[in-house]
């Protein structure tokens, strides 16, 4: 497993993080979150998380996917697929239910973006 830089961990019970995860920069992450596997026997099988990542409360990320830079993963959605950048995803399975404008950064530091449609 490699983790990026600015790892954010809201509520640390219950995360699992698969062996062969790649995370990205400034990931967030909140309690109950999966990042796994679908095939316990898929020795290559492996996901990667782009930079600005946020997973909410109870998300689950299984598979050989790749989540792209600036992805929202709502709570309780079951990611299943690839997602694509500056977009939020839910449901079960999860779907792109909306866009985001590209990650901005504050005059504090703060990384910022909106929901754009």
């Amino acid at each position: 497993t490699e983790i990026g830089p600015g790892l954010s961990v809201h509520h640390a019970t219950g995360i699992v993080i698969g062996p062969r995860s790649k995370i990205g920069k400034n990931f967030l992450i909140c309690q109950n979150v999966t990042l796994g596997q679908k095939n316990l026997y898929a020795p290559n099988e492996t996901l990667v998380i782009g930079d600005d990542v946020v997973a909410f409360a109870g998300a689950k990320v299984l598979g050989n996917l790749t989540i792209g830079n600036n992805v929202w993963i709502s709570a309780n959605a079951v990611v299943l697929k690839d997602c694509v950048p500056n977009s939020v995803y839910g449901g079960v399975p999860a779907k792109k239910v909306c866009e985001l404008s590209p990650v901005k950064e504050s005059k504090d530091g703060l990384r910022l973006s909106k929901v754009v449609k």
